[in-house]
């Protein structure tokens, strides 16, 4: 039996998968990641910790097969996180800053003027969600002068140079494309931008196709030398893994973030409305185009519920307090730990409750956490089905919150649509190892690797409107 290992390197944990050639999953390695918050809006991780625990999880994913056996090593990666190494020691400079970071913000507001055409060029807003930003702090945060020996990438960048034991500094187009550097209609690192936003270009990666050859692993991690095929940034990875190959497809994962993309084909959907345009995906030499919306927090939202609050015991409990109240009694969530994401695009950090009254009970504060999420994805659905001019019919969810049969139906209801549930929360890893058995021609369709449980959605419910224009009106006042 052959076999594809894709690293999934997450915000909070770096795993190896091991899929056969028939999309089965063979072994799951796991390590959880550190979080260091040294300031208000700062969020960062260790990189010489990645390394060490993505080693490991490789290492353990492998002890019963041969690897040999293995015919690609594939990459799957948290987007715009980024770091600065030293290409002589391979040591990085300082703590790699994560994509919720906000440190830039100020930055990023003096050039709001460059808004217009740097949209043009990248689909996307100048925000410090992006790598730019972040680049751009770190290299005047060291005072680097002599850039000869340094090193930029995002994750998947620092795993390809740690695995190839520094031979290849690459990225995958997917990944580019979420640096506020990269021209997404010429495909190039953007003079203009490298420009705008001081960096040097002799310090970026090669950019290559998602199914490209990334060089090979080195043999002192398993053994022998392997390929390294199959490198995408983690969203478009889960689009791909559930199946949304064709225009008006699309997915939503909850994760710490909520992620919710839809495949728009060759072409590439300049919103006006806050969405993202992004590179979806390129094999064998053709380039799609995906329109995405993002929730900044999800998941974090119900660890927030769960480890700060100590509202809920464990996730199976925030389902039932939801069941056993019949609305939100008036109570709203503004989950703006870090700002609210697209299409809002509110800078202003600070969650809150709005409409806390005597009668107030622990489920309604659990039910408004969860409905603020579902409200958010419909913020989103609503633009999206204007920008690509369809309504999307269909649309399939992973990631921890599916598993909430509650909130599933809630969602389906609330944005009248069909919700498509994967038969496995590992979407993200499937789609990067789908793409690296492709490559070889080793692997069938990506249908024949899903199976799909369908949610229905009831007729439109008058109290779920009204809650929701009670949600929308709310984040409409903070504006």
């Amino acid at each position: 039996m052959k076999y594809i290992l894709v690293v999934d390197e997450g915000t909070s944990h770096t795993r190896a998968i091991l899929f056969d050639v028939h999309g089965k999953i063979k072994k799951i390695s796991s390590q959880e990641l550190t979080q260091y918050y040294p300031q208000p809006a700062w969020v960062e991780h260790c990189p010489h910790e990645i390394w060490e625990k993505t080693k490991l999880v490789i290492q353990e994913a492998c002890l019963d097969i041969a690897p040999l056996d293995i015919m690609s090593v594939s990459i799957t990666n948290q987007r715009e996180t980024m770091l600065l190494w030293d290409k002589v020691t391979g040591k990085c400079l300082s703590k790699a800053i994560v994509w919720q970071d906000r440190r830039t913000q100020a930055f990023c507001d003096e050039l709001k003027e460059h808004q217009p055409w740097v949209y043009q060029k990248t689909g996307l807003p100048i925000d410090p969600y992006f790598s730019a930003s972040k680049l751009t702090w770190m290299i005047e945060h060291h005072q680097i002068q002599d850039f000869k020996n340094i090193a930029f990438g995002t994750i998947d960048s620092y795993l390809i140079w740690c695995l190839t034991a520094g031979k290849v500094h690459a990225t995958d187009i997917t990944n580019a494309s979420r640096t506020l550097l990269f021209n997404i209609h010429e495909h190039v690192w953007d003079e203009e931008l490298l420009k705008l936003f001081r960096v040097p270009k002799t310090i970026l990666p090669q950019v290559l196709d998602c199914d490209a050859h990334f060089g090979n692993i080195s043999s002192d991690i398993l053994g022998c030398t392997i390929p390294i095929r199959g490198v995408i940034g983690d969203q478009q990875a889960s689009l791909v893994g559930v199946g949304a190959m064709n225009f008006g497809q699309a997915k939503m994962t909850y994760g710490t973030g909520g992620f919710l993309v839809a495949n728009t084909g060759s072409k590439i959907c300049l919103s006006g409305k806050g969405l993202l345009s992004t590179i979806a995906y390129a094999m064998k030499g053709k380039v799609a185009y995906a329109l995405e919306g993002n929730i900044y927090d999800a998941g974090s939202c119900m660890s927030w519920l769960k480890n700060n609050l100590g509202l809920i015991q464990n996730y199976q409990e925030s389902q039932a307090l939801a069941e056993s109240v019949s609305s939100n009694d008036g109570l709203y969530f503004i989950p703006a730990f870090s700002g609210l994401g697209a299409p809002h695009w509110l800078t202003a950090t600070g969650a809150s409750f709005i409409g806390i009254t005597r009668s107030t009970q622990k489920a309604h504060l659990v039910r408004a956490v969860m409905e603020s999420v579902a409200f958010q994805t419909r913020d989103i659905l609503d633009v999206m089905n204007h920008e690509i001019g369809q309504k999307i019919l269909k649309l399939s969810v992973d990631g921890g919150m599916a598993q909430n049969s509650w909130f599933i139906q809630f969602l389906a209801n609330l944005n009248q649509i069909q919700v498509l549930i994967p038969n496995t929360f590992e979407n993200t890893a499937k789609g990067a190892a789908w793409i690296a058995g492709q490559s070889f021609d080793a692997v069938a369709n990506i249908e024949d690797w899903q199976l799909n449980q369908t949610i229905n959605f009831q007729n439109r419910n008058v109290e779920i409107e009204a809650a929701y224009r009670g949600w929308f009106s709310l984040i409409n006042s903070l504006k």
